[in-house]
């Protein structure tokens, strides 16, 4: 199957492959920016959790409206932040699904037959995996 999927006459599958294999990357590399976003917003509430309490047990006032304004300001940014990740997660799935769809015809109209039924082969086993988790 290597040799059929590296050959020349199979280019056209090589570069979906590669299409595919880029969006998981992209993924990843989206998955590891949420991951530090969602870290850093974390730590910035509970500063400022730990800032309301502090002011609490010394007998004044929790907050006050600079500080709220800044949590506010602070808030907004985490919301905007989160909308551009989802954008950019419906953006990758898009492409990954359109690049998938892409690969799988182009190797159903591959001249070699182990490559052409390998879209067969992935289909079969995506059904089966999901009748699985069904049960």
């Amino acid at each position: 199957v290597r040799e059929a999927v590296v050959s020349t006459q199979s280019t056209g599958v090589m570069v979906k492959l590669y299409s595919v294999f880029s969006h998981a990357i992209n993924f990843i590399a989206l998955y590891d920016e949420a991951s530090v976003i969602l870290k850093k917003h974390e730590l910035v509430r509970k500063e400022r959790e730990l800032k309301i309490r502090t002011n609490t047990e010394q007998g004044g006032w929790g907050t006050n409206a600079a500080t709220e304004e800044a949590g506010r300001a602070e808030d907004m940014q985490f919301r905007e932040a989160l909308s551009a990740l989802t954008q950019n997660f419906e953006t990758i799935r898009a492409g990954f699904v359109t690049s998938l769809d892409d690969l799988l015809t182009a190797l159903c109209q591959e001249q070699d037959e182990t490559v052409k039924f390998l879209s067969l082969r992935i289909n079969f086993n995506e059904f089966y995996r999901g009748q699985v988790l069904v049960k």
